[in-house]
């Protein structure tokens, strides 16, 4: 299976607006400096469901399957560089 990725920026419009533009139904929004990914009408995808909210910060992916629109198949990622390794962990 093949995955997009796109990149939070922190402005909040922009990112619903992308991430809209690829199909899903999320709204982003932007309390306080904390990003929410948020699925519009979860109960349409789940029974009974009636919140569905992931917390992100800016530069986080939101993942999500290539040709699939189910809002629930996404993913927050935290992007992660070779500085961010473990330190102090022996060679094997």
């Amino acid at each position: 299976m093949n995955y997009n990725a796109y990149l939070l920026t922190g402005d909040a419009k922009a990112d619903t607006r992308a991430l809209r533009a690829w199909g899903l139904g999320v709204t982003v929004s932007n309390e306080g400096g904390e990003l929410t990914v948020e699925v519009n009408n979860p109960s349409y995808w789940v029974t009974g469901c009636c919140g569905y909210r992931r917390n992100a910060s800016v530069g986080n992916l939101v993942v999500f399957p290539v040709g699939e629109r189910n809002p629930m198949c996404i993913k927050i990622i935290r992007v992660v560089t070779a500085d961010d390794a473990p330190k102090g962990r022996g060679e094997r």
